[in-house]
C-alpha cells in the first residue's frame, strides 16, 4: 500500500510506492531498473527524508514485537531504514520509467553521442577493415581467415594500415545521429498503427537505415576503397599511397556523382534488414531477460542491456552476412561502365565459391557486430541517462520498492 510523504519531502510531486514481493513492471519497460545518474543527489535526499519520517514508526513497531525475540524488517535491513505502512523495509533502488525520446535534452545528447561514436569507431575500425578485405577477395587469394588477415596486414603494411580510410569514415558518426533520430521518431509514429512491439522495432529499424544510407553509402564508397588499397603487396614491395582527396577526384572524374552512390540499393537491402532484425532481436532478448531475478530486483541493468545488444548483434551478423558480402563487392569493385547489379554479383559469388562464399568474413563480422552492439547500447543508454531533462522525472518515474 502506497503512501504520500509529500508534506515532509523537498519534492511534493514525488510519490513513494511499495511493490509486493515478486511483482515486476511490464515487459516493455526495458530501462525500469537503472538509476538516473543526473538525479542521484536529489533521490538520496528524498530517501533520507522518507527514512527520517518513518524512524519513529519503525522503533515503535520493533519494541512492540512479542517476547522481544522477533526482529522488524527495518532492523534486518539496517538502522533507520525506511518502511511502508505494513512494516516492509523499502530498498533504495530507484526505478525510472522507460526513457523516451521526448525526455531527452537534445543539445546534451547530440554533444555526447558523437563523442561516444568516435570512441567506438577507434576501437572497432581495424575489424571493419579486415572484414571488408575478406569479403572482396577472390577465393582465399590473400588471406586464410580473420587472424591471418590481421597478421599479414601488420607484417606487410604496418599497424597503421589497419586504419586506412579511417578519417573519411568518421563522417559516418553524423550518419549515426541521423539513424538513431530517425529510428526513435519512426518508432513513435508507428505506435498508433502497429500494436506489435516486434513489428515496430523491425520496421522502424529498417526505415531508419534506409534514411541514413544516403550519408553512409558515399562515405563507404571512399573509405572501403582506401581499406583495400595495398592488400596485394608482399614484404619489400611498395605501393603509392592513396589519399581520400585523390580518390574522391578519381571517382568524380570517371563516374560523376553517381559513382558515390554505387551500391546504394545493395546497402539498403543489406543494412535495412540488418538494422530491423537487430532492434527486433534486442527487444525479444530484453523481454526474455525481464523474467530473470536480476531484472526484477533492479540490478545489473546496463550489463544486461549490453549482453542483449551483443547477442542481437551476433544473430544479425550471421543472418545477414550474404547481403553484406554482395554490398561490399558492389561498392569496392564498381568502376565506370560496370553494369553489374545485385543479382549479377550474387550469381557470380555463388558460382565461384558456393555457400561458403556467402559467409566470407562472418567471424570478423560477428566479432565486430557483437562488440559494436555491446558498446553501442551501453553508450546509447548511458548517454540517454546523462541527457535526461531535469523536468522529465515525474511521480511515476521514481519508486522505492519493498524488499522481499
Amino acid at each position: 500500500m502506497g503512501r504520500d510523504d509529500s508534506s515532509s519531502t523537498p519534492e511534493p510531486a514525488a510519490r513513494w510506492i511499495s511493490t509486493p514481493p515478486g511483482h515486476h513492471r511490464p515487459q516493455g519497460a526495458y530501462t525500469h531498473t537503472a538509476a538516473i545518474l543526473a538525479h542521484v543527489q536529489r533521490q538520496r535526499a528524498l530517501a533520507a527524508a522518507v527514512a527520517e519520517t518513518t524512524e519513529t514508526t519503525t522503533t515503535n513497531s520493533s519494541s512492540s514485537s512479542s517476547g522481544g525475540g522477533g526482529s522488524s524488517d527495518a532492523q534486518r535491513h539496517g538502522a533507520g531504514a525506511a518502511v511502508d505502512s505494513d512494516g516492509k523495509a523499502l530498498s533504495k533502488t530507484f526505478q525510472p520509467a522507460v526513457i523516451d525520446w521526448e525526455h531527452i535534452d537534445k543539445t546534451r545528447f547530440y554533444t555526447l553521442a558523437p563523442l561516444a561514436g568516435i570512441l567506438t569507431r577507434i576501437i572497432l575500425y581495424p575489424t571493419t577493415l579486415v572484414k571488408t578485405r575478406l569479403q572482396v577477395q577472390k577465393q582465399r587469394s590473400f588471406y586464410n581467415g580473420t587472424v591471418d588477415a590481421f597478421r599479414k596486414i601488420i607484417k606487410y603494411e604496418g599497424v597503421r594500415a589497419l586504419y586506412k580510410g579511417f578519417m573519411p569514415n568518421l563522417l559516418n558518426v553524423g550518419a549515426g545521429q541521423v539513424y538513431i533520430t530517425s529510428y526513435e521518431g519512426l518508432k513513435d509514429q508507428l505506435q498508433p498503427f502497429i500494436s506489435s512491439e516486434f513489428s515496430r522495432n523491425l520496421l522502424g529499424g529498417g526505415l531508419a537505415s534506409m534514411v541514413s544510407q544516403t550519408i553512409v553509402v558515399p562515405v563507404n564508397v571512399v573509405s572501403q576503397r582506401l581499406m583495400v588499397h595495398g592488400q596485394s603487396i608482399t614484404m619489400g614491395e611498395r605501393m603509392e599511397p592513396l589519399t581520400a582527396r585523390a580518390l574522391v577526384r578519381q571517382i568524380y572524374s570517371s563516374q560523376g556523382l553517381r559513382g558515390f552512390m554505387k551500391g546504394y540499393w545493395a546497402s539498403v537491402a543489406a543494412f535495412g534488414p540488418s538494422s530491423g532484425l537487430w532492434w527486433a532481436s534486442y527487444g525479444v532478448i530484453r523481454r526474455w531477460q525481464s523474467g530473470t531475478e536480476a531484472v526484477r530486483q533492479g540490478t545489473y541493468t546496463i550489463a544486461l542491456q549490453a549482453l542483449a545488444g551483443a547477442m542481437a548483434g551476433a544473430i544479425t551478423a550471421v543472418t545477414t552476412n550474404p547481403l553484406d558480402v554482395v554490398r561490399a563487392r558492389l561498392q569496392v569493385e564498381g568502376r565506370a561502365g560496370d553494369k553489374r547489379g545485385w543479382a549479377t554479383i550474387f550469381g557470380e559469388l555463388w558460382k565461384e565459391e558456393g555457400v561458403r562464399g556467402l559467409f566470407k568474413g562472418v567471424s570478423a563480422r560477428v566479432f565486430y557486430m557483437g562488440f559494436n552492439s555491446l558498446l553501442m547500447i551501453t553508450t546509447y543508454e548511458t548517454v540517454k541517462r546523462l541527457s535526461l531533462r531535469e523536468d522529465a522525472v515525474t511521480e511515476q518515474d521514481v519508486a522505492l520498492e519493498a524488499c522481499s
